[in-house]
């Protein structure tokens, strides 16, 4: 809703407040109740591409071409490497 009403800093904000309540609340109560185990390759596999896909987001959001805005190029190579991460998901869990 911010987008469409043109505030790109609330847009991003509600994101970025998102993935921050989904790490800390979503993943943190359960493992409160239950331990959660994480399998090596998964921390090795995930830990290296989650930095260097925010730290893309950031550059693309930075405001090279205005502030806070993602052209229709970044948008789609996002998407792109989105789908291609979980492609790459399906495979090394599918067919190791």
């Amino acid at each position: 809703m911010s987008a469409a009403k043109k505030e790109p800093d609330i847009a991003i904000g509600n994101i970025i407040g998102s993935n921050m309540f989904n790490l800390l609340a979503v993943l943190g109560i359960p493992a409160i109740i239950a331990p959660i185990s994480l399998e090596a390759h998964v921390v090795t596999r995930d830990y290296a591409i989650m930095p260097g896909l925010s730290i893309l987001l950031f550059f693309f959001a930075y405001g090279f071409r205005g502030k806070g805005r993602i052209n229709r190029f970044e948008g789609g190579f996002l998407l792109c490497a989105y789908i291609a991460y979980m492609t790459y998901l399906y495979f090394s869990v599918v067919h190791p």
